[in-house]
């Protein structure tokens, strides 16, 4: 009967002392999955704790609403100083302002910029066509004869 108490568990426990990992070792699956879930998903958290951190949080508001140095910020001050200063900067000229374009003005920027490209692919074509450069004469791999493709469609012929 001994050797039965040595294999029991909460016999080894009192002994010991508490060994976690043991003790989670001799629970069944769904056992260890409860205590994983109260350790780590929904842990208990006692009223002095709770206390004690609400305390903490209400004390690091105070300092923080305080600012440095504990006094208090006069928010009208500090945005009329914001403003001469700024007035300043722009009279001395070293504040520059710009406007920032409105999404409509972007766009239509862009439409410009795409109008511009196509009208220049389209010269090039004209252009290329006119001349007579839009048909480019290659040579065959496998035969060696000469062929003639055109650049802007592909198109391939072999007499011209």
């Amino acid at each position: 009967e001994g050797g039965e108490d040595a294999d029991d568990p909460l016999v080894s426990w009192q002994q010991e002392g508490p060994d976690l990992d043991r003790l989670a070792r001799g629970l069944r699956p769904v056992e260890r999955y409860a205590l994983r879930f109260r350790e780590e998903v929904d842990p208990y958290v006692s009223l002095a704790v709770r206390t004690e951190r609400q305390r903490m949080l209400q004390a690091q508001a105070e300092a923080a609403a305080a600012g440095p140095g504990g006094e208090d910020w006069d928010v009208e001050a500090i945005e009329r100083q914001k403003v001469e200063d700024e007035r300043r900067f722009m009279a001395s000229g070293d504040l520059l302002a710009t406007r920032v374009p409105s999404r409509r003005e972007r766009r239509d920027g862009h439409r410009r910029l795409l109008q511009r490209e196509r009208h220049a692919l389209r010269a090039a074509r004209v252009k290329r066509r006119m001349t007579g450069e839009d048909w480019e004469r290659l040579a065959d791999e496998g035969s060696g004869l000469p062929f003639w493709q055109h650049r802007d469609t592909g198109r391939v012929t072999w007499a011209m």
